[in-house]
């Protein structure tokens, strides 16, 4: 169960903001900030109700690479390493379903150093030999 103030104020925002989703939601802080703090997926969720392909792929590269650059937080009361690989496993996922192909390699590229950060090196080697 989420504790402290975000759930809730990911709920107030959401109630400010209506039901019907514009490019203010979509794009930009709101999206940002879902990312930041660590809500990859509702982020991802914004990005996919964009209508243009090309568009969201960019905005899910953009995700993505604001992710990995930030760095993958760890987990209270589990160890580093494991609660990064979790969080790159949800990245991961997320470039794979970027439907550009060029835009999905270059998340995939972003990836791979990331992997080796985390001492993930076969899964580093595997995500790079995906690559096209």
């Amino acid at each position: 169960m989420p504790r402290g103030f975000e759930p809730c104020l990911l709920a107030v925002l959401r109630l400010s903001l209506g039901a019907d989703p514009d490019t203010r939601v979509s794009t930009g802080w709101f999206r940002e900030s879902l990312a930041r703090t660590g809500h990859l997926a509702r982020a991802a969720e914004l990005a996919y109700s964009t209508g243009d392909e090309v568009k969201r792929s960019e905005e899910l590269l953009a995700l993505l690479k604001e992710r990995v650059a930030r760095g993958c937080r760890a987990g209270r009361g589990r160890g580093v390493a494991s609660a990064g690989a979790e969080d790159l496993c949800g990245a991961q996922e997320l470039a794979e379903s970027i439907p550009v192909r060029q835009l999905r390699d270059q998340a995939l590229v972003a990836l791979v150093p990331a992997w080796a950060r985390a001492g993930e090196y076969e899964r580093a080697v595997a995500v790079a030999e995906s690559i096209r």
